[in-house]
């Protein structure tokens, strides 16, 4: 509702049996990352799919992780598919002074077709310890702005991970390593440049005052936010909004 529609829309074809989505929790005291996949079967028939994760280092000479596999049993409409993949023993973590990525793709096989969902993340845990923010157990002071969706030049937030970046930069140059974006969440572009950048970001939903007739809608959409974004590693917290 500030913004209009702007940045990308479109519309593809998928097979009748494949990922939707693919939430990643990181669990860094175990080494894992726990993966929630959203897998549509649209036939009327339950399936047999091979289900193939990897993920590998986005780091200058970054391995690549041993690939696991499994068969799974999935009924027709939406399944949610739950397991735990290998980080290693060494797994980069990811915090503003090291923001260390990493790519996660499944390969869904069915019928001898085959479709990849990919997505990057980062291993990291941030968290609390009586009053102070920490991540990855080491305390974090956050330094930072409410920004709340100005930019003038454009009319519009910016685009492209390119523009964020320079934004980020001039902000890493005044100290800034936080940003609560006041009653609203930036395009992907923002959160793929601040994982890069080792930018702390708090995304809110884009509501004033509490009327009830918007309640339902809020809820789902901070559902759909989580949804889209939450996989980035620099979004470390969201807010319901200013005043609701």
């Amino acid at each position: 509702n500030w913004n209009g529609v702007i940045g990308k829309l479109e519309l593809h074809a998928d097979e009748r049996v494949y990922i939707k989505n693919m939430l990643v929790y990181p669990d860094t005291d175990n080494k894992l990352a726990k993966i929630k996949l959203y897998v549509q079967n649209n036939t009327e028939n339950n399936v047999s799919a091979k289900i193939e994760t990897a993920a590998k280092s986005l780091s200058e000479n970054g391995e690549t992780l041993p690939a696991a596999n499994e068969i799974y049993d999935i009924a027709p409409g939406e399944q949610v598919i739950e397991y735990s993949y290998s980080m290693g023993e060494n797994p980069l973590l990811w915090s503003e002074f090291h923001p260390n990525m990493y790519e996660l793709t499944s390969k869904l096989t069915f019928n001898g077709i085959s479709e990849s969902f990919k997505t990057s993340f980062g291993m990291r845990s941030f968290g609390t310890s009586g009053t102070q923010f920490t991540n990855n157990g080491k305390y974090v002071f956050l330094r930072g702005e409410a920004n709340s969706a100005v930019f003038p030049v454009n009319g519009y937030p910016y685009m492209t991970k390119e523009e964020w970046k320079e934004f980020f930069a001039k902000a890493q140059e005044l100290g800034i390593n936080f940003f609560r974006f006041h009653t609203w969440t930036p395009p992907e572009a923002a959160f793929e440049a601040a994982d890069e950048m080792g930018i702390y970001m708090q995304p809110e939903l884009y509501g004033f005052g509490g009327s009830p007739e918007f309640s339902g809608y809020f809820t789902d959409e901070a559902y759909r936010i989580l949804k889209h974004l939450a996989n980035h590693p620099s979004f470390v917290m969201m807010a319901f909004g200013n005043e609701m």
